[in-house]
Formats: C-alpha cells, sequence, structure tokens
C-alpha cells in the first residue's frame, strides 16, 4: 500500500500509475504540545517555516513585497515575525528598513511568539502535501489567514475554520479584519482547534495507520 497524506496525493499517485493502492493518513500534531494559551494577543502577524526551502522563502517574500504595505497601511502597530532558519537577504534588508518586521532565524520553541500574535497567516503559493504549520497553529487556537495552496488537502472550511485568500488584496482585507476583531479570531481559532482533536491528533492519525497496514496484510494473504 501507498501511504498518502491527503486526497489531492492520492489521486495525483493514482493518475501516474494507474492500478495502484492507496491509503490516506493524514499529517498530524500533538495537541498537548502545540495547545492555546491564555495570555494577551498583541496587534502581530507570524509565519514559521525554515527558509531554506523554496515555498517558505517565496511565500515570506511575496508576504513582504505584496501585502505587508496593504496592511500597514492601516494599522501601522502591526509587526509581522517571521520565524525559520536561513532567512534570505532580500528578507533581512526589508527588515533593516521596517523595524515593524521581525527576523527571528530558527527558533527551537515557535509558541511563544504565536501565542501572542493575533494572526497566522500562510500566504504559501507553491508547495504540495499538506502543511504542517497549518495545524500547528491551528491546535494552538490561533485565527488563520490563508491561500488555497497553503490548506491544500486539510480537511478544512473557509469562514469556518480558516479564512482563505488569494489575492495580495482579498489577503490583506482578511488579515485586517481579524485584527480588528477579536470575537472573530476565537471563533475560527476554537473551530480550528476542535478539527484537529478530531481528524489530526496523534491518536486518529496512528488509528488510521494501523487501519491502512491491517487492510494491506489481510489483501496479501495467501490461503493455506
Amino acid at each position: 500500500v501507498n501511504v498518502t497524506v491527503s486526497d489531492p496525493d492520492s489521486r495525483n499517485l493514482a493518475s501516474r500509475v494507474p492500478g495502484t493502492r492507496t491509503a490516506i493518513v493524514p499529517n498530524g500534531v500533538d495537541v498537548e504540545y502545540f495547545s492555546p494559551g491564555d495570555g494577551a494577543e498583541t496587534p502581530g502577524l507570524i509565519y514559521t517555516g525554515g527558509m531554506n526551502m523554496f515555498a517558505n522563502r517565496d511565500a515570506v517574500l511575496h508576504f513582504t513585497s505584496e501585502v505587508w504595505p496593504l496592511i500597514t497601511a492601516r494599522r501601522p502597530d502591526a509587526t509581522f515575525y517571521a520565524v525559520g532558519q536561513d532567512p534570505p537577504s532580500e528578507l533581512l534588508g526589508l527588515a533593516r528598513r521596517d523595524p515593524r518586521i521581525v527576523v527571528t532565524g530558527y527558533l527551537p520553541d515557535i509558541r511563544p511568539l504565536v501565542r501572542r500574535a493575533s494572526v497566522y497567516v500562510v500566504p504559501l503559493r507553491v508547495g504540495g502535501g499538506t502543511r504542517l504549520k497549518v495545524l500547528d497553529a491551528m491546535a494552538m487556537g490561533k485565527a488563520i489567514v490563508t491561500t488555497s495552496i497553503g490548506c491544500e488537502g486539510l480537511a478544512v472550511a473557509d469562514e469556518r475554520d480558516v479564512i482563505v485568500a488569494d489575492s495580495p488584496e482579498a489577503f490583506a482585507r482578511a488579515t485586517l479584519g481579524l485584527l480588528d476583531d477579536p470575537q472573530r479570531r476565537r471563533q475560527l481559532g476554537a473551530s480550528g482547534r476542535s478539527l484537529v482533536e478530531r481528524h489530526y491528533a496523534w491518536g486518529v492519525v496512528a488509528a488510521s495507520l494501523r487501519e491502512a497496514y491491517r487492510t494491506a496484510i489481510a489483501s496479501e494473504r495467501v490461503p493455506q
């Protein structure tokens, strides 16, 4: 059996290798480690991901050049935290010119910064599979604004669990709306947390993996 983490990946593999057997076992999250906090939020936005990977580097540079100016035009008090190893020189240059852009580099524990931020942004434009960062942020009860690519393959509903926005203007508008609306942030965060508890907690994922193995073993058994 070929294990994939999402339905799009399973369909992609089946189209390339007709007749292959697949089982969908989603990526998971430690819902005890990544848990909501009770401290006050700041008007901060955060993105986490190693920028030695093209997808993360592209996402952050796209956000800071195309979306961030639209946000700060209306919310000059906002701060953007770009968390992840190997930040590119372009991003470091932007941070030198704009102190509201904070580039942390690698952090051994992202949770304190994520908890303080009001909105977790996922401006991804390329990639495959599913995004662990989205599961982590939902487990922490954060309001999330994401592109369609950012939440691809996850069982999220737009406006219920996350807000999906693909153009810079729509992304900025959604983010600004959440910065201005603490109750809406709490609603999205609670819905996302509930979703990961039901579908993406390690116990749920492990049960799916065990079932995939059982099915594969049973189908290959030869009667004696």
